[in-house]
């Protein structure tokens, strides 16, 4: 053969090598063995006899290009771990009052697994909580009395008597003013107890002028719960009554009443009063200050809630930052006996197994001891198991996180499970030369898998459908086949085409380690050439010198 034709068979070899050298490390040793064999004898002419004739003739296999799937794959080897493993470590010291779990027991997360005693922490949360109440009811008196800094009316009316002014000094129930209903007015009247028992509150009445003889209506408002003795020595019953005009002033005017009860009897009054106006409420300082602002005077006529005047006083501001101060440390004295408290109840930080217990009801534990010898319990999450394996950096580029990955396990012969890529480590490991990267592949969870079973793993990098295939070393340097053609006699223009076959170029797609998917150039069914094997696994490469 020619030094171009050994070129070309060389190409094929290191075409194959180094997709074995992707797909399954383990085959690394025999092919550089391959290949230094090939090298030795391109150099040496071990086919040669001592005649210099050729040895024997390069065998080839024949095979058929057929329509199939080309699934590309990145295979790799790991061992089967848990995907999170819980230890619980004791933070307290006392004895376990209660147990909740056995080993192999299921729990979700945050289940009760022990109760620690607790007796003597009990008490210091219970001064923490009185703290926290006497601290936050010092803070809202405060605010209520920097609330009541600002005076409002507590009723509809008109003010009078009104009492400060500003830059005034205000001290507490002082009162500041009254809330009036101007046209409202009543007088309270005295009637014989012998006649008065028929009188209700809600009795018409009638008032009559002393000075005028006219009459103004009325309604019973009030009438005492208790008699009143008269210096003549006879018993009076003092009755409300309130009137209400129009355009007119009735105060300081003296009458005398008529009540007619609800038999229609007609009670008179023992005596005459003067009228008064209804005064609905006196409003009176709640808190103490110097008057910032007056917003009203005599006559005005305000609604409830309505801001009468505005108090100052910095001492209570002062108060107020003092007293939130001594609330927030005082809910923090109390949150951090709460975390304590948390860790007298020990639940289990995930959902998960029991793996092991260490500890049972009765046992005092100590959050002393080495942590290596305190393991209360371990807690695995068996929802996923998971295993890492190695991917060649010519291959990590086409891994992708969520990827699909066939599992086959060691220990379960004739079974295939379904993973997936959950996590890839950027940062490669160098050995010898070859760089790696971890992939992590996570599985779902199965009763027949255990930890430290080993899998063998390939990850589905792509897959093509139905195309035309052929075996990976059928294309040769510059992308050609040899084709078997009708006439076994026929010779292609190029001399190192066996005899029968023809030289094709073809345009390829996809490949994997097995198979290189055509495009164009050949069909389905044609017959085209391999190199074939011996029997001992090496290639038969005595032709490699023919044309030497």
């Amino acid at each position: 053969m020619s030094s171009e034709q050994v070129e070309n068979e060389n190409i094929i070899e290191k075409k194959r090598r180094i997709e074995k050298i992707k797909k399954k490390k383990g085959r690394k040793k025999i092919l550089i063995f391959l290949i230094v064999i090939i090298a030795f004898f391109a150099i040496s002419g071990y086919s040669k006899n001592s005649s210099g004739e050729v040895k024997s003739k390069f065998n080839y296999e024949e095979v058929t290009a057929d329509s199939g799937d080309i699934n590309v794959i990145v295979e790799g080897k790991g061992t089967i771990e848990e995907n999170r493993v819980y230890n619980i470590y004791p933070t307290v010291n006392g004895e376990i009052i209660e147990d909740y779990i056995v080993v192999g027991q299921n729990v979700n997360k945050d289940d009760l697994l022990y109760v620690i005693d607790s007796e003597d922490l009990d008490a210091s949360l219970s001064t923490a909580k009185l703290a926290v109440e006497q601290a936050q009811i010092n803070y809202n008196n405060i605010r209520k009395q920097i609330s009541d800094l600002t005076i409002v009316s507590n009723d509809n009316g008109h003010i009078s008597d009104l009492t400060i002014s500003k830059g005034a000094y205000v001290t507490n129930a002082m009162q500041i003013c009254n809330v009036v209903e101007k046209n409202q007015y009543e007088v309270v009247l005295q009637f014989a107890n012998s006649t008065a028992s028929p009188i209700r509150v809600g009795n018409r009445a009638t008032l009559t002028y002393i000075s005028y003889l006219s009459n103004v209506e009325g309604v019973v408002t009030n009438v005492s719960d208790r008699n009143f003795l008269l210096a003549d020595g006879s018993q009076v019953v003092e009755v409300t009554i309130r009137v209400e005009t129009t355009g007119y002033s009735l105060t300081n005017a003296q009458v005398k009443g008529t009540i007619y009860t609800d038999a229609g009897t007609a009670i008179s009054s023992a005596n005459t009063a003067f009228v008064t106006g209804v005064t609905n409420n006196m409003v009176k300082a709640k808190s103490m200050g110097t008057v910032k602002e007056v917003y009203v005077k005599n006559g005005d006529y305000v609604n409830t809630g309505a801001v009468i005047a505005i108090l100052e006083n910095t001492d209570l501001q002062t108060s107020l930052s003092n007293a939130q101060i001594a609330l927030k440390n005082a809910k923090n004295s109390l949150s951090n006996v709460e975390k304590q408290l948390e860790n007298y109840y020990i639940t289990s930080p995930i959902s998960g197994t029991i793996a092991y217990k260490n500890n049972k009801l009765g046992d005092i534990i100590s959050n002393f001891q080495s942590a290596s010898s305190n393991i209360m319990v371990t807690v695995v999450d068996n929802s996923i198991k998971k295993f890492e394996m190695e991917v060649d950096e010519l291959d990590i580029a086409k891994v992708k996180v969520g990827q699909e990955v066939e599992v086959t396990i060691d220990a379960l012969e004739g079974k295939e499970f379904v993973g997936t890529v959950a996590n890839i480590n950027t940062i490669g490991k160098t050995t010898a030369g070859i760089t790696t990267y971890t992939v992590l592949i996570e599985l779902e969870s199965n009763s027949e898998i255990y930890a430290g079973m080993n899998v063998d793993a390939s990850i589905k990098i792509t897959s093509i459908n139905d195309v035309i295939r052929v075996p990976l070393s059928a294309v040769r340097k510059g992308n050609v086949v040899y084709r078997k053609v009708a006439d076994v006699n026929y010779q292609d223009a190029d001399s190192k085409v066996p005899m029968g076959y023809e030289k094709v170029s073809v345009e390829i797609g996809q490949n994997n380690s097995d198979y290189i998917e055509i495009i164009s150039g050949i069909k389905e069914g044609d017959v085209v050439l391999i190199d074939k094997l011996t029997q001992s696994g090496i290639l038969d490469f005595s032709h490699l010198q023919g044309g030497m």
